[in-house]
């Protein structure tokens, strides 16, 4: 995954990913095609990215999906 944060919470959500390992972050001031394309190879060439991806993944099911984060979101609103 390669993330460019361009607004909100998404410098946040990007943050995560580097956290986690699960991708690459590009910031939107330093965006050019190469390094979209560095960040993308990066990415796409070591197993660490993807296994770390597949651990989010199965911890995100455990822990209810997609459906438990809707509903707690709703609650809150």
């Amino acid at each position: 995954m390669v993330a460019i944060p361009i607004t909100n919470d998404r410098s946040a959500i990007a943050a995560r990913i580097d956290y986690t390992k699960t991708g690459e972050v590009v910031e939107l001031n330093n965006c050019s095609v190469d390094n979209l394309k560095a960040a993308i190879i990066k990415v796409l060439s070591p197993p660490e990215y993807r296994q770390n991806a597949q651990k989010l993944k199965a911890e995100i099911e455990q822990a209810g999906g997609v459906k438990t984060a809707a509903d707690i979101i709703e609650a809150e609103i």
